[in-house]
């Protein structure tokens, strides 16, 4: 039992500071879990690269959360859902501000 309360506790905090992280482009912020979304509307496989025709397509998918649009309008729309996708698929170094984009951290 102390165990599984053990394990609960830290799941809560860990949820707690990926809330509390942003992820800055320019006037735009995102937490973590934004990325996560992100993340499953790509997909697993990284379609875009940084190939334009990709980044088209994905501001014209459907399921793309409406805070996201604002990015198809940027130059640097490659590189930020890249950089997006790839805080993602691992979240963690982003809690010790391995990405320079990140704050919040402590």
């Amino acid at each position: 039992m102390k165990t599984l309360f053990a394990i609960t506790l830290i799941i809560l905090c860990l949820s707690g500071l990926l809330e509390s992280i942003l992820i800055k482009f320019g006037d735009l912020e995102f937490t973590v879990d934004d990325a996560m979304k992100l993340k499953d509307v790509i997909g697993e496989e990284k379609e875009f690269g940084h190939k334009m025709e990709g980044i088209l397509n994905l501001c014209k998918e459907p399921t793309l959360p409406a805070n996201f649009k604002p990015i198809c309008q940027k130059n640097d729309a490659p590189q930020v859902f890249s950089t997006l996708y790839d805080i993602a698929s691992n979240p963690y170094p982003c809690d010790i501000c391995s990405f320079a984009v990140c704050t919040g951290c402590t």
